[in-house]
């Protein structure tokens, strides 16, 4: 944890470690003993380089089985902007080959978030047990101030049994799961300048669900209301960028209303890499309550919606299209996220 916070994260039933099984996870490595109290010295100038050595570590993670979940409280105190990030890892199905899939639920009362993962084996991480475990994957949940009780579960199967694919196959829903907590807020994306276009400053006074749309846009930005940045693309024309892999492309797409647009819209987002098209999807809006453009009165935004894009390693030239749309123009920003290692 990279910062401390007066925040406690307890189990049901008592302290961290009590009611439910945990298991170390021992991350394998080299360790390197030097002796000491003699002298070396390397004759003429042989060539170097610097290893990193990779130390042998212990975390405890807490299962999750089918016959029993995980129910947790997390005191985040006066504070807000508290993030509790869940590490989770796949305990390895006996004679799975290939990718494989997973699925948990998260639990406010009777309301449940799903999460699905696809992960690979780890080849660098066992159970003290030697059991082979799944490369982690993570999600963040943002908490309130005060306390909050959740429970995560293990999700159902929404995969048919052995379902084949290309360099494996999905089996039957997971039969444990491993996961751990740490306060920690996401990583922020990077957006990219889109050279040529308009930029357009928006203020939201919170998001576009229908619990926040009562609340007026802000008259002004603050800490409670950053302003965010879009470029205004024309409808049909292409808006290029170059982006480096391996990362996560976010493109972030509004509708710009005028007095003469009403009601519910739709328009179509085609990201393209040369003649081959990644990604189509149709976006569907309608005018936001709750956010405005500080620098274009005359345009209104629409609700957001997003398309969310994984490229390999490499330099790649992309085009983004909007079109399909009533609106004259959308506002677009495009922003990326270098991944994090899994191991």
């Amino acid at each position: 944890m990279r910062e401390t916070r007066k925040t406690n994260l307890q189990f049901a039933g008592g302290s961290l470690h009590r009611g439910i099984g945990n298991c170390q996870l021992a991350i394998l490595g080299l360790a390197v003993a030097a002796a000491v109290g003699a002298e070396m010295k390397p004759l003429g100038s042989p060539a170097k380089a610097s290893v990193s050595v990779v130390r042998r570590v212990d975390v405890d993670y807490y299962l999750l089985t089918r016959g029993s979940g995980l129910e947790f409280e997390v005191d985040a105190g006066e504070d807000s902007s508290v993030w509790l990030r869940v590490y989770t890892r796949l305990w390895w199905p006996a004679n799975a080959t290939g990718p494989q899939r997973y699925g948990l639920s998260l639990w406010r009362g009777e309301l449940e978030r799903p999460y699905e993962f696809e992960t690979e084996a780890s080849g660098s991480s066992r159970t003290s047990g030697g059991r082979a475990v799944g490369a982690w994957r993570s999600f963040f949940v943002q908490v309130p101030s005060g306390k909050s009780r959740l429970r995560l579960t293990l999700g159902e199967d929404r995969q048919e049994t052995n379902l084949q694919f290309a360099g494996g196959s999905l089996h039957r829903a997971a039969e444990t799961v491993g996961v751990r907590f740490a306060f920690q807020p996401p990583r922020p994306w990077r957006s990219l300048a889109l050279a040529g276009l308009r930029e357009l400053e928006l203020v939201q006074a919170q998001s576009d669900d229908a619990a926040d749309a009562r609340r007026p846009a802000p008259r002004a930005p603050g800490p409670a209301h950053p302003v965010r940045t879009y470029y205004e693309a024309r409808a049909g024309r292409p808006v290029r960028v170059r982006v480096a892999g391996p990362s996560r492309l976010r493109v972030r797409v509004r509708l710009n209303y005028d007095a003469a647009l009403l009601g519910q819209q739709t328009c179509l987002l085609t990201l393209r890499k040369g003649g081959q098209t990644l990604a189509e999807q149709v976006l569907t809006v309608s005018r936001s309550l709750s956010a405005r453009f500080l620098n274009a009165s005359d345009l209104v935004p629409s609700t957001e919606d997003v398309v969310r894009l994984d490229l390999p390693a490499g330099e790649h030239e992309l085009t983004a299209v909007v079109s399909g749309m009533l609106a004259r123009s959308a506002a677009v920003a495009i922003e990326v996220l270098v991944p994090e290692k899994y191991e």
